[in-house]
């Protein structure tokens, strides 16, 4: 059975203070996602707001362009500065080791 799959009937447990099988919350992730959407503001169209840059722009939509890239780049360059932590196994709360 490929890796990540479970076998019929096991319980797949999300919500443990290690994180479970998938991890706790990405820090880096979740903070270039919040910057992404932030840099898109001044360069938005939408019925409800127009940023400064997309007027400037003659009303073309590149938030997203630029979201996405900004987002990028900045999780890259995050990824290899910020140290990541080291999983802790539940049942000793010893580090594991790979």
């Amino acid at each position: 059975m490929p890796a990540g799959v479970t076998e019929p009937g096991q319980r797949v447990v999300l919500y443990q203070r290690d994180g479970g099988r998938y991890g706790k919350w990405n820090a880096v992730g979740l903070g270039t996602y919040a910057v992404g959407l932030l840099v898109q503001l001044p360069f938005m169209v939408t019925p409800l707001y127009t940023g400064p840059l997309g007027v400037a722009l003659a009303d073309v939509d590149v938030a997203w362009i630029v979201g996405f890239l900004a987002s990028g780049a900045l999780y890259l360059v995050l990824t290899r500065l910020v140290p990541r932590p080291e999983p802790v196994t539940a049942a000793t709360g010893s580090v594991a080791r790979g």
